[in-house]
């Protein structure tokens, strides 16, 4: 269970009630993801809960305004990218004596982020070199 799905039913429901899957791609998530250095112009850090090609769910701080643009600052291995996206829904995803409210901002990206493709593309082959005889 999530760190947000501990305190909020709605984070823990993974969506409210009556809203239709809208996704167009698969999602990754896990650690590979979570390692993900992420921030919003601006300076804000956010953590990335999961992505796709085209979208991103993230968790940061601070609330972002539905239908408003973002640019999206990711760090992985050696390579940076830039991404502007639009902000679909930021819900309060976490209510916390320490930590205060913790928000989760569902993005969809402007252009396709190709570098997942290339990354599960180089996986698969990688898997191949290793089973191949």
């Amino acid at each position: 269970m999530s760190h947000a799905a501990r305190f909020c039913p709605i984070a823990a429901a993974g969506r409210p009630r009556g809203q239709n899957e809208r996704r167009g791609d698969p999602r990754l998530s896990g650690p590979r993801v979570r390692s993900i250095t992420a921030r919003v112009r601006g300076g804000h850090d956010i953590a990335v809960v999961d992505l796709s090609t085209s979208g991103a769910l993230i968790e940061g701080s601070r609330p972002l305004r539905p239908g408003g643009r973002v640019e999206v600052h990711l760090a992985f291995d050696s390579q940076r990218v830039i991404l502007p996206a639009r902000v679909e829904r930021c819900l309060v995803a976490a209510i916390d004596a320490d930590r205060g409210i913790t928000y989760h901002a569902a993005l969809s990206f402007e252009r396709r982020f190709d570098w997942l493709c290339e990354e599960e593309t180089r996986a698969v082959s990688s898997l191949h070199e290793v089973c191949s005889p």
